[in-house]
């Protein structure tokens, strides 16, 4: 019987969308809460959906992302 070796599975990094709030007070107020997040998920990849406008505060965040634009409301 011809039996090859099984690989595992390839396990996908852990995806976590936020969608931050449009007004910037709101938006820097949710800082804290992508903190714990990142550090309570340190592998995953974080996904940022803001408003356009002011979305340059995100990147005063001290570790990367992926930006996406949304809607204003």
């Amino acid at each position: 019987m011809d039996e090859t070796p099984s690989t595992p599975p390839i396990e996908a990094p852990l995806s976590i969308v936020i969608k931050m709030p449009a007004l910037l007070q709101d938006r820097l107020l949710a800082f804290p809460i992508v903190h714990l997040l990142r550090d309570a998920y340190p592998e995953a990849n974080l996904h940022f959906i803001s408003p356009k406008d002011k979305m340059e505060v995100l990147y005063t965040l001290p570790f990367g992302g992926f930006f996406h634009h949304g809607d204003d409301e």
